[in-house]
């Protein structure tokens, strides 16, 4: 059941990576959290990168 509220995720580029606007590391934390909150019942997931 969706009630119109979010579960926002925060992933952060480090600079250790590269230059990649998309970095492995920023993928990286998406699937954690992803995995994460999925398993703990957060739903409608939006992701935000500080880049």
């Amino acid at each position: 059941m969706q009630t119109g509220k979010i579960t926002a995720l925060y992933v952060r580029f480090s600079y250790d990576d590269g230059i990649d606007a998309e970095s492995g590391s920023i993928e990286h934390q998406k699937s954690l959290l992803k995995s994460y909150a999925e398993s703990n019942g957060f739903t409608n997931l939006a992701f935000y990168a500080e880049i």
